[in-house]
């Protein structure tokens, strides 16, 4: 993984015999905005019927969700100050993000 700016960039390779893949998410990755933030926690990119998951840093379930049409945010204002990983089931791909919550 490779920080560029305000962008992730995350390489995957596979390769077996003559078969092989690659992978760049920068293009399709989702976006969080703010990050610190205090509230509310807005995701870009994301299709209407993604799940979600925010765990603390050391790997505990805090908060499960879905978005539902139009919504793209999630209240994190209960959440303790800290840093915090989100996982987005977004159809077929699953995206991760690290944001902190002042």
């Amino acid at each position: 993984t490779v920080i560029l700016g305000n962008e992730t960039v995350t390489t995957i390779e596979y390769k077996d015999n003559d078969l092989s893949a690659s992978l760049n998410e920068s293009e399709e990755s989702i976006q969080v905005y703010p990050n610190p933030t205090n509230q509310t926690l807005y995701i870009e990119g994301v299709k209407a019927t993604a799940e979600y998951t925010v765990y603390n840093i050391v790997g505990d379930q805090i908060i499960t969700g879905a978005f539902m049409p139009g919504e793209n945010s999630i209240d994190v204002q209960s959440l303790i100050a800290g840093t915090y990983l989100l996982k987005v089931s977004n159809g077929d791909k699953i995206d991760t993000k690290t944001f902190v919550k002042k």
